[in-house]
């Protein structure tokens, strides 16, 4: 199946949201426009091949940011963002790699605020050069009207 719609998110910081957003847009567009990794990855499927692969076939990447999408911490009390190998770092990395290219001209990466998710990093930071873009947030989501922000 061929997606057009990717949502990345963090499942510790707006799972619900994304959950809902994902349900909206399902309804509004069909189910197979859409992709959210835990309703369309199957038990056994290898989850970063499919992740990877449907990531770079969608023309439209939705990354669902919550109030603790930057500060999120792994076992280890580091931010989770600045390990290479956090997913929500890969799948933002690979969108603007896609959004950059002659090729892909067409293709969007879209950030999406959530419950006040804020600035993300002080634009002198220069370390987080593919993230600068997703300081300018062109949607936001609020939880009391989360379909009418959707229909607007």
């Amino acid at each position: 199946m061929h997606y057009r719609i990717f949502l990345s998110y963090r499942r510790s910081d707006a799972a619900a949201q994304a959950g809902r957003l994902f349900d909206s847009l399902k309804s509004s567009l069909g189910k197979s426009i859409v992709f959210q990794d835990v309703e369309e990855i199957k038990p056994g499927e290898k989850w970063a091949d499919r992740l990877e692969k449907t990531l770079l076939e969608c023309s439209v990447v939705l990354a669902v940011i919550g109030p603790d999408w930057l500060s999120a911490k792994d076992e280890h009390h580091r931010r989770r963002i600045d390990d290479e190998a956090d997913w929500v770092r890969k799948e933002i990395e690979t969108a603007r790699k896609i959004t950059s290219s002659p090729e892909t001209k067409k293709s969007l990466l879209i950030p999406i605020l959530v419950e006040n998710g804020g600035r993300l990093w002080p634009a002198r930071d220069k370390s987080y050069a593919n993230f600068q873009s997703l300081n300018k947030p062109t949607f936001s989501l609020g939880h009391s009207g989360i379909k009418k922000d959707i229909q607007d």
